[in-house]
């Protein structure tokens, strides 16, 4: 399990170095736009003291950074099927 993790950050973090496939870069922008979005509810439960907003933003968040952890598991097993493997990982 920590091979995939390690290996994905390293891709991520490194994608200006290697390209990226197109659909992975969309995807991870929309992903990422949302769990923003996400944001703005929480915050305002938290400000106001609102159980139910804070709860459904927080929620929004965790999700879409979860549902980001897959899309980046995702990136891996296409990075490895492509030969890359941890791609400038150096060990």
């Amino acid at each position: 399990m920590n091979e995939p993790v390690i290996g994905t950050e390293v891709l991520w973090l490194e994608r200006a170095n290697h390209d990226l496939p197109d659909h992975h870069l969309r995807w991870t922008r929309r992903i990422v736009t949302r769990s923003v979005i996400a944001l703005v509810p929480m915050v305002h439960g938290l400000v106001v003291f609102d159980p139910l907003a804070t709860a459904f933003g927080a929620t929004g968040v965790i999700v879409g950074q979860l549902w980001f952890l897959d899309r980046l598991a995702w990136l891996y097993a296409d990075a490895t099927a492509a030969g890359e493997g941890a791609a400038g990982s150096g060990s």
